[in-house]
């Protein structure tokens, strides 16, 4: 394949990396990150201010569980586009008001931005353009959103020390903007409209032809399943087990959700709270967390694509581990504070990789696989519109994140539990 085709191939996961960007760095870790400044300056208690969050997931779980048919009305491109913009757009609005029924009305913008930029939209347009290492390239994209936190988070942390935080997300809309345009040149929906084929098609139609049909149905390729003439029962066998793997992944994303993924994006309110100063928490621990997060995001992906979907039990199996940790260890610890940012980074983006590459080994058809991606998105983010306000209520409530850190323990053992027990009932499909 010659290398400016590869540059087509490169530049697609490039633009898909930098929405992943905007969509998870810019719009929900950066608004976590910094909600005890802005709700400290507005006068506002940070449980009322978290309802912006609860309202942008809201609408976007809405949003998320109808993807399927704004798929069919619009293309990818023009859906990721439109987030990107609608981003962009809410910052302004942020930076110029001091109104909390303005900021409400913003987080409505919010909302529409995470269903149309989630992993949804982004994981089908990669199927579209990589068939070899599927696995790889989705974990690479997904994890630039923790590139960009070690990078930003440092600047920004300055930035808007210096200039407050108004002008920090006056920042953050113009960058947010430069993204549009890039993957406005960049976007395409399928290879075929440049007159490519998807990366590895070639190799997965001659594993297809062969005569081995058992090597053929192990690859990750989307196919349509055949009925067998007169053969009933093993559809509506096959039907009913689909509707438990559906049931199965939904609660894994929303225990993720309402469990320890969700402290990456808090762990400086977390840090702040046991009394380490507030540019150590926000940058040097919080980077630490976002390398772990990219380091943490690509083993995923490369290890399910060499040793099959068992190994992600791993990742959340640690997950328990990560919102344990600091509820057992509340102190001001240096080591200690690294350690939990080890940890902490490390499944950041446990609900982000592992669910795609789940679907697409469960569920062979691509409109099955389309529907389970929109499923899992909206049950993911109605559970995250309540977790903020219930994170950051208890704090307003016991005045510690402790029984916070507890509750999320909770929902990370049930959450493993369920992982666990897809996976015994699916261990052919997700070895």
């Amino acid at each position: 394949m010659p290398d400016r085709e590869h540059i087509r191939y490169y530049g697609t996961a490039a633009a898909c990396g930098l929405i992943m960007v905007a969509s998870f760095y810019f719009s929900l870790t950066v608004f976590n990150i910094y909600i005890g400044i802005v709700s400290g300056d507005l006068g506002i208690a940070r449980g009322v201010f978290s309802v912006f969050n609860m309202i942008r997931y809201l609408l976007g779980a809405v949003m998320a569980w109808n993807m399927g048919k704004l798929m069919k009305r619009f293309s990818l491109r023009q859906l990721l586009l439109t987030g990107i913009l609608l981003i962009s757009v809410m910052y302004v609005i942020l930076s110029l008001t001091s109104s909390l029924a303005v900021i409400y009305m913003a987080a409505v913008l919010g909302g529409m931005s995470i269903a149309l930029t989630s992993i949804a939209p982004v994981s089908i347009l990669l199927r579209n353009w990589f068939v070899k290492g599927y696995g790889t390239v989705l974990s690479i994209v997904i994890s630039s959103s923790g590139v960009a936190g070690l990078i930003f988070n440092p600047i920004l942390s300055v930035y808007v020390h210096d200039n407050g935080w108004r002008a920090g997300y006056r920042l953050i809309a113009l960058l947010v903007g430069g993204i549009f345009v890039i993957g406005f040149f960049l976007l395409h929906d399928t290879p075929q409209e440049l007159h490519l084929q998807p990366m590895g098609a070639e190799q997965q139609e001659e594993k297809n032809q062969a005569p081995d049909k058992a090597q053929a149905e192990d690859s990750g390729a989307f196919k349509t399943t055949k009925r067998a003439p007169g053969n009933k029962l093993p559809d509506a066998s096959e039907r009913q087990k689909n509707k438990r793997n559906l049931r199965s992944l939904l609660l894994i994303n929303a225990f993720c959700s309402l469990g320890a993924s969700s402290l990456y994006s808090n762990l400086s309110a977390v840090l702040i709270d046991l009394k380490y100063p507030q540019v150590f928490a926000t940058g040097i621990v919080v980077s630490i967390a976002s390398v772990m997060n990219i380091v943490g995001k690509v083993a995923v992906g490369r290890m399910v694509d060499r040793y099959g979907m068992r190994i992600v039990r791993i990742w959340y199996l640690i997950c328990i581990i990560d919102s344990a940790f600091f509820a057992i260890f509340r102190t001001q610890n240096m080591a200690l504070a690294f350690i939990g940012a080890f940890l902490v980074g490390s499944c950041g983006g446990i609900y982000s990789v592992p669910t795609p590459l789940m679907a697409v080994r469960l569920f062979k058809d691509s409109r099955d696989y389309s529907k389970v991606i929109s499923y899992s998105t909206a049950a993911q983010n109605l559970c995250s519109a309540f977790v903020g306000v219930i994170f950051h209520g208890l704090f307003d409530f016991t005045g510690s994140y402790l029984v916070s850190l507890l509750y999320m323990t909770v929902m990370s053992i049930l959450c493993y539990l369920t992982v666990f027990r897809l996976y015994m009932r699916n261990r052919q499909e997700l070895r």
